[in-house]
């Protein structure tokens, strides 16, 4: 296990206790929340703790065994939460001999960091000069600094200003750069926390040793053959070509499809967001992505470079015009696509967290959350957003709360 102390800004690895040997991702999280982590603490406070935890799995190549969880007390609902992205975190981690990484405590006040992790080396570096760049633009700047190779986790100006909706982003394999730990605020736990980025260099790592290698590997050959000849997870099946939003009509049909802020279970208009409406609209379209998919590295189903696991649009995961457009009220899946995706994953918020009863909200958000408006100086025009996460603007005081401008 490596803990990070943030009060003394120290890195320490230290062995795994045996209760927690079996334990991994959520279930592991889970039992150091209970032996840790006081009940009734404040979650943005110095005694709650974040912590990151690949699955038994992670760094095997198992198939869908390379996601990461993230957890800790929730700022959002202040109960225990754990999220989990894909992307290349939890592989990198496991690789690099990291069960679970505990960041407690808290820097001094305005101060930033980030993690970076290698064979060799744990060390916290100061990234005061990181500060308000959105998880692209910190993607880009590990890169340049430690390779194309590395992993990076990272909160963006959402995560800084420790918004109820801030997720935790994860680069993956060659376009992924926003795989989102989105539920539950825990970006806002790492801005309290005053860390910008985990940088993980796993290049150079050793496979991860095995019992039985052989009956290892025919098992992982034999699920993932299991998985590719599922009539849902193949790759004729809905979840190959349409991905998550191949559920849009069962759900919305069970009247479990949040709507206008979660008031109502069930939009009108739900056969614009589905699936196969993704799908024709990202080929209609073309452009760079088209009706490309994206998946997990090690997901089975990927038939070719261009066609992965679940549709893409121009960019877009099929979570954010599929929750966003009920949500907002909007019609329109290009729209929903092209004014919301790649903001709010740069930010990152959470679309399932985050609602509004406006088609227009997401350009509100937009400009208000614009990088732009925090270089150099405090970041305060969070007000519309964090008030529609709460569920604090569920209806017409939407128009009143657009334009409040809190002042520095």
């Amino acid at each position: 296990m490596l803990r990070v102390d943030m009060d003394r800004l120290q890195v320490r690895r230290e062995p795994v206790p045996p209760e927690y040997e079996r334990l991994g991702g959520r279930a592991l999280i889970a039992g150091i929340m209970l032996a840790e982590v006081p009940p009734q603490c404040d979650p943005l406070g110095p005694d709650n703790k974040l912590i990151f935890a690949p699955g038994l799995l992670g760094g095997t190549g198992v198939s869908s065994s390379g996601r990461l969880s993230v957890g800790g007390k929730s700022p959002l609902t202040w109960g225990v939460k754990e999220a989990n992205c894909g992307g290349n975190g939890g592989s990198d981690l496991a690789r690099l001999g990291v069960k679970a990484l505990v960041v407690e405590g808290q820097p001094a006040p305005e101060k930033l960091y980030l993690l970076h992790i290698s064979g060799t080396t744990a060390e916290l570096l100061p990234a005061d000069d990181w500060r308000g760049l959105g998880t692209y633009a910190t993607a880009a700047k590990a890169r340049e600094r430690w390779g194309s190779g590395c992993t990076v986790i990272s909160i963006g100006q959402a995560g800084e200003y420790r918004m109820g909706a801030a997720g935790v982003s994860c680069t993956g394999h060659k376009e992924q750069d926003s795989r989102l730990a989105a539920r539950g605020g825990l970006g806002a736990l790492m801005g309290s926390k005053g860390l910008k980025a985990i940088v993980l260099d796993a290049s150079g790592t050793q496979s991860l040793p095995l019992a039985d290698p052989e009956l290892f590997r025919s098992s992982a050959r034999r699920f993932a053959q299991e998985l590719v000849e599922s009539p849902k997870t193949g790759r004729k099946g809905a979840m190959h070509l349409y991905g998550t939003a191949a559920i849009v009509a069962a759900v919305n049909e069970m009247g479990a499809f949040p709507t206008r802020n979660f008031r109502e279970g069930r939009f009108e208009e739900a056969d614009n967001p589905t699936g196969q409406k993704i799908r024709e609209t990202g080929s209609a379209r073309g452009g760079p992505m088209g009706a490309r998919a994206c998946s997990c590295r090690n997901c089975p189903s990927r038939s070719n470079a261009s066609e992965i696991a679940g549709p893409m649009l121009a960019g877009s995961r099929p979570h954010s015009p599929l929750t966003c457009a009920a949500n907002t009220g909007a019609t329109s899946v290009s729209v929903n696509s092209r004014e919301s995706n790649s903001d709010m994953d740069d930010l990152p918020i959470a679309w399932c967290a985050f609602s509004a009863g406006r088609n227009d909200v997401s350009a509100r958000i937009r400009r208000s959350l614009h990088p732009h408006s925090v270089a150099g100086k405090r970041f305060c025009r969070v007000s519309l957003p964090d008030l529609i996460t709460r569920r604090r603007c569920p209806g017409g005081e939407l128009d009143d709360a657009a334009g409040v401008t809190v002042g520095e």
